[in-house]
């Protein structure tokens, strides 16, 4: 028979602090300053996933994701992105006027 080790002192329940982190910057990052908290959660919840905490992981990129796509900066920031790419190909496609040589 196994013998069984008896301690007079419970352990610690292991909590997911990283995880509580992710997603807690997540949350912050919809409803406070993404630019700060967006990150945040990002890094937190690659970390809790690495950790072995992989529900808290996903559900704190999916909030920073969310919290991403309110935020106006980061909005602002991609709309730009797409109307350089959008003038510079309309540039593109314009023909060279007469006279003008290409550079």
């Amino acid at each position: 028979m196994a013998q069984m080790e008896l301690k007079l002192t419970p352990e610690p329940a292991k909590r997911p602090i990283v995880g509580y982190l992710a997603v807690g910057f997540g949350i912050a990052g919809i409803f406070a300053s993404g630019l700060v908290f967006v990150p945040l959660a990002f890094v937190f919840s690659v970390a809790a996933m690495f950790i072995g905490q992989a529900g808290w992981g996903v559900f704190g990129v999916l909030l920073s994701v969310v919290g991403f796509l309110t935020t106006p900066t980061f909005l602002i920031f991609i709309g730009l992105q797409a109307l350089h790419l959008f003038l510079q190909h309309l540039m593109d496609s314009l023909p060279a006027f007469p006279g003008t040589t290409e550079v």
